[in-house]
């Protein structure tokens, strides 16, 4: 397939144009009507994530984080952006596209966690946000115990300070990755819990004051649910046949919550070398958990 082709496909349902305009998504090392028959997906592109894509023989790498996202005045040898060059490897990178899409970052975050939820409009968070319940959800202490079960035990902070455990949770906003600051735009929406990935001190004491729950669960757990569900979506739309070899467990993994749940355990390092879709999954920075 062509490099176009994948950018087509993945511009069908997250379209680039919607993207914010901070925001560099796209094809970024341009090579766009090379073949290749191998992708990696990842959430961030690092030297690592490269030279496991040059070992694959993996001609693409689709990312969610953009590999070039402020100017760039010079390239390093050796970096990234020269490794991915030498080795002939090309990028497409959708960021806040697909953090917004249907189906996208966002929704798949809530599948996982097992929500009922809806969309909030860009009025309410730019667009960022969904607001819904998880049933049987009722306390802190009990949200806390789903992160930690749904995300894999990836918790790296508790929920906000002043919360007691007993604390009645209601309707839930959600944000993948960076939307500490959306408390607001929670609590506008009738919700008073926030789940995101990073938020920083003042966040946390501002969501406080408000009476909004704030959960930090790591930009990287509340990301990477996608990354699988995107191989998914790649190797189902590409690589047909082999998908109708594999295990029939895995081939029928459908929904984002039973696929990430079942790729958890397939991570690069367990010897599948022959997977025309790979996911490099070793790039969370921070190993603290609680």
């Amino acid at each position: 397939m062509k490099v176009s082709e994948v950018y087509d496909y993945i511009d069908s349902f997250a379209p680039f144009c919607s993207q914010e305009d901070w925001d560099n998504s796209g094809l970024l090392i341009r090579s766009g009507e090379k073949e290749t028959d191998r992708i990696l997906v990842c959430l961030d592109i690092t030297e690592e994530a490269v030279r496991y894509a040059a070992e694959k023989h993996c001609g693409l790498i689709v990312s969610h984080h953009p590999v070039i996202f402020r100017a760039v005045k010079q390239i390093a040898c050796p970096s990234v952006l020269s490794q991915l060059i030498q080795n002939d490897i090309s990028v497409i990178s959708a960021h806040t596209n697909l953090d917004k899409a249907p189906g996208g970052v966002n929704d798949t975050l809530c599948e996982v966690l097992g929500m009922t939820y809806e969309k909030l409009g860009p009025e309410c968070g730019g667009g960022f946000l969904n607001a819904g319940f998880i049933p049987e959800c009722k306390t802190a202490a009990a949200l806390r115990e789903i992160l930690h079960e749904k995300l894999h035990g990836t918790v790296r902070s508790t929920a906000c300070p002043f919360a007691f455990p007993e604390s009645e949770i209601g309707k839930i906003a959600v944000c993948a990755g960076a939307g500490g600051e959306f408390f607001a735009d929670a609590k506008a929406a009738g919700c008073n819990t926030l789940i995101t990935g990073d938020a920083d001190h003042h966040d946390f004491l501002d969501a406080a004051q408000m009476g909004v729950h704030l959960f930090a669960v790591g930009h990287y757990e509340t990301e990477i649910p996608m990354i699988y569900k995107l191989a998914m979506m790649l190797e189902n739309r590409f690589f047909e046949e082999e998908v109708a070899l594999r295990e029939k467990e895995q081939a029928k993994a459908k929904d984002a919550a039973a696929y990430f749940a079942l790729r958890k355990s397939h991570l690069p390092e367990d010897g599948l070398p022959q997977r025309a879709i790979e996911v490099f999954a070793s790039t969370n920075p921070i190993s603290i958990y609680d």
